[in-house]
């Protein structure tokens, strides 16, 4: 709240309020100007003003009064709750050293009477309490010091570093809460992948057993086609000898030609089957020798070609 002159340009503290309609606050130099030109009668308000600003300030200090008294509050619920603590305790430990005396055990019930009477709290260090109660309570000591505002720009810094620092625990406990849901996620990744492992490692011993068993059952085929094979060659061998012992040379002669091709094709004379079948080489006449292991072919041209097995 500031009472300025109200002329233009004029920053004067304003301590004189006119009768005219709107009560203008003008300062001294132009309160007299203004009242000559308007013939208005003029109040001197300064006391009026500092009585305004006075409770303005203090008010400010409505806050830190309201907060002494919640803070005390809960100091003295913290004590209460420890005086109740102590009083549950003591009751709890009558009750002990009665079942020990009435269990023949008076021995530790004794002991617990002689521990308690070693508990002198009257004798404890009642100054380090009333500092801490200063110093978490008290304020007078900054409104005593003549270089207030430097005290209040070092307690200024310390509220900022307190606050920082809450924000940063705030922020490790928010960073554990999620390393917390990280690891649980994490966990059941590794469940599912022991799961799948496993699942892998059962489908590659099937695989190899498969596989030992097809390549057991391909080597059988081949032994068997080999064995087909040996035989089918003997088969071939013995049926062409026993063909060839079996042809009559003068029957041969009397063949038809289709029939005398065949018997050569199937009695494997060189070089027959490639030229004189697949090539379709025309033949005019095939004879047979006496010692059936040559032949003599004629073509349309009367070329002689011997072909021998």
């Amino acid at each position: 709240m500031e009472y300025k002159c109200s002329y233009p340009d004029c920053q004067e503290d304003a301590f004189w309020e006119c009768s005219c309609s709107g009560n203008l606050k003008n300062c001294d130099t132009h309160s007299r100007t203004h009242s000559k030109e308007k013939q208005c009668l003029t109040k001197y308000v300064k006391n009026y003003y500092m009585e305004l600003l006075t409770k303005k300030y203090q008010n400010a200090l409505n806050r830190l009064e309201s907060d002494s008294i919640k803070l005390a509050q809960e100091m003295i619920n913290e004590v209460n709750i420890c005086l109740r603590n102590n009083f549950d305790t003591i009751k709890s430990v009558k009750q002990k050293i009665k079942e020990l005396v009435f269990n023949d055990s008076k021995d530790q019930a004794e002991i617990l009477t002689d521990f308690a009477n070693s508990l002198f709290i009257m004798r404890r260090y009642k100054k380090d309490f009333v500092l801490s109660v200063e110093k978490l309570l008290g304020f007078k000591k900054y409104f005593d010091k003549d270089d207030l505002v430097s005290e209040y720009h070092e307690d200024e810094f310390e509220f900022e570093n307190v606050t920082t620092f809450e924000e940063a625990f705030s922020k490790i406990i928010e960073i554990k809460k999620d390393l917390k849901e990280s690891y649980e996620k994490n966990k059941i990744l590794v469940e599912e992948f022991d799961v799948v492992r496993h699942n892998l490692v059962l489908e590659n011993e099937e695989f190899k057993l498969e596989n030992f068993e097809l390549k057991n059952e391909l080597y059988k085929l081949k032994v068997t086609l080999s064995n087909y094979d040996k035989v089918s060659e003997e088969f071939n061998s013995n049926t062409t000898e026993n063909l060839i012992g079996e042809i009559n040379i003068d029957n041969f002669s009397t063949l038809l030609l289709e029939k005398k091709k065949e018997l050569i094709a199937r009695m494997d004379f060189k070089d027959f089957s490639r030229d004189f079948i697949y090539k379709k080489w025309f033949i005019y006449q095939i004879n047979l020798t006496t010692i059936k292991d040559h032949i003599f072919i004629c073509d349309k041209l009367s070329r002689l070609y011997v072909l021998c097995r």
